[in-house]
């Protein structure tokens, strides 16, 4: 879409309503949550293969924790000790 094609859109929706805006973003975001049945096999064959590699003992999981003290929370100082869930990591 042209920079000039999203200007006008944006123009024409700053007209709407507040409630108006809030549907219109919903149906938007709606078009992107779409079923992708080849994507959700190829997801679904990953996380087989991963947790067949888990069990063999080929890869280890890492705790929530860890990973969000390393990306998520440099920002925050921290992180919840609510957070026990296992990633994997390739050995």
């Amino acid at each position: 879409m042209s920079d000039t094609i999203a200007a006008a859109i944006e123009s024409q929706v700053r007209k709407l309503s507040p409630s108006a805006r809030l549907e219109l973003v919903d149906a938007i975001l709606s078009t992107l949550d779409e079923a992708n049945q080849e994507m959700d096999r190829l997801w679904s064959l990953e996380a087989e293969d991963r947790i067949a590699a888990y069990r063999r003992g080929e890869i280890e999981a890492i705790p929530l924790h860890d990973i969000l003290a390393k990306y998520i929370c440099r920002k925050s100082g921290g992180y919840h000790k609510f957070f026990r869930v296992r990633f994997f990591h390739i050995k």
